[in-house]
């Protein structure tokens, strides 16, 4: 299977219509049971909106990663998230993410 890039807010024009990984923090949530869309702040401060196929039925952390389409209108239909919890250097994650392809030797896509 191949893996998703890495991306940030400014990247996703490049990606419409294939599938990314992109980390950021959750914006204006108390609860998150039901919800169908959020807006996410990624990693370079850019808002987001994340939408899922299904209603959430588990709580999502501070910061996550979402896997999934890049809209037209830059939204992403979310294939699946994962929780990475309430602490994270998102700045750090960032310098990171701008690295990768500049490095693809060492940062390869494929698993």
């Amino acid at each position: 299977m191949e893996a998703s890039p890495r991306v940030n807010g400014s990247q996703l024009p490049k990606y419409i219509g294939q599938t990314v990984s992109i980390v950021g923090r959750t914006k204006g949530l108390g609860t998150t049971s039901g919800l169908r869309s959020v807006q996410l702040e990624s990693s370079d401060k850019k808002n987001i909106n994340i939408h899922f196929q299904q209603p959430l039925s588990e709580p999502l952390s501070l910061f996550v990663e979402v896997i999934g389409r890049v809209e037209p209108d830059l939204s992403i239909s979310v294939s699946r998230t994962s929780n990475w919890g309430d602490n994270l250097d998102i700045d750090i994650y960032d310098e990171i993410v701008q690295l990768l392809p500049q490095y693809p030797a060492l940062f390869s896509y494929n698993t």
